[in-house]
């Protein structure tokens, strides 16, 4: 038997057409399963799975989805596949390609799969897990403007044109000076696929992070582009590096996200902690 949970929400319904098709296969190949949807209590949800002894969960979201059910799972006897349906699906893009949902069923039902342990990010004074990425000022701001504009490319020329602001940070002994971004990173993409972090593994202990500095105005499009590129970890105002344990520190309140989730995050100092292969997910041959 295995579990699905799916967010009715993600990607304007997009999610739960997915969910329909996948459950008419399930059907056919007469594989039992139990379905809920996000809006119901998810911790009671992941209790009784455990005493149903139901070890797959499949989640049909996006990374928001992803990180509602996965901290709730760390260190159990529980694996997830993720079935990408939200507006950002970026940690299913980087644990599974192409997901055929006939191998995927065949292989549920015939217990063909086989387990990989992945890293997770956890900050202790905000009591939060990201599974894919963490970041605040522009990065913040972008997944606020997605939220409105439904659309990356447009959220961030917004942000950069219109929200452009640095404030001070320190990170670690590595930088303390102004900033316009800082990212925090598992697997190696952000933000619908850019290659953010081109250096991570995820499942290495370490976190990548990614400091731009105080990149002058008429730059930062120029900039973008160089992430898209995969080409910004050498540029002069970029600092790229990893570490199993971020120290950070800002002087003013900032829109942050983890997962793609928006926050307000205020000044302060914060711990953010890599726990080594905290999360367990279902492949297949």
């Amino acid at each position: 038997m295995v579990g699905l949970i799916a967010n009715p929400k993600a990607g304007n319904g997009k999610a739960v057409e997915i969910l329909s098709n996948f459950e008419k296969l399930l059907l056919k190949n007469k594989l039992e399963h139990v379905l809920v949807f996000t809006k119901e209590n998810l911790d009671k949800v992941i209790n009784e799975f455990e005493e149903n002894n139901i070890k797959h969960i499949i989640v049909f979201g996006g990374d928001g989805t992803v990180n509602s059910v996965a901290r709730r799972v760390l260190y159990k006897d529980m694996g997830i596949v993720v079935i990408p349906g939200g507006s950002g699906n970026d940690f299913s893009k980087s644990n599974w390609k192409d997901i055929e949902f006939q191998k995927l069923i065949f292989s549920l039902k015939e217990n063909k799969i086989y387990y990989e342990f992945v890293d997770v990010g956890y900050i202790e004074e905000l009591d939060i897990y990201f599974f894919n990425s963490f970041g605040i000022g522009i990065a913040g701001n972008v997944a606020k403007n997605v939220k409105i504009f439904k659309n990356y490319k447009i959220s961030t020329v917004k942000s950069l044109a219109f929200d452009y602001r640095t404030f001070q940070i320190k990170v670690n002994e590595i930088y303390n000076g102004k900033s316009i971004s800082f990212h925090i990173g598992i697997n190696k993409i952000e933000g619908h696929g850019i290659k953010m972090f081109p250096n991570a593994k995820n499942n290495d202990n370490l976190l990548d992070f990614v400091i731009f500095k105080n990149v002058p105005y008429f730059q930062t499009f120029i900039k973008i582009l160089k992430v898209l590129k995969g080409e910004h970890v050498s540029d002069k105002y970029v600092i790229y590096n990893q570490s199993n344990k971020i120290y950070f520190e800002i002087d003013k309140p900032l829109y942050g996200h983890y997962d793609g989730e928006v926050f307000k995050i205020n000044e302060g100092k914060y711990n953010v902690f890599c726990l080594n292969k905290a999360l367990k997910i279902v492949k297949w041959i």
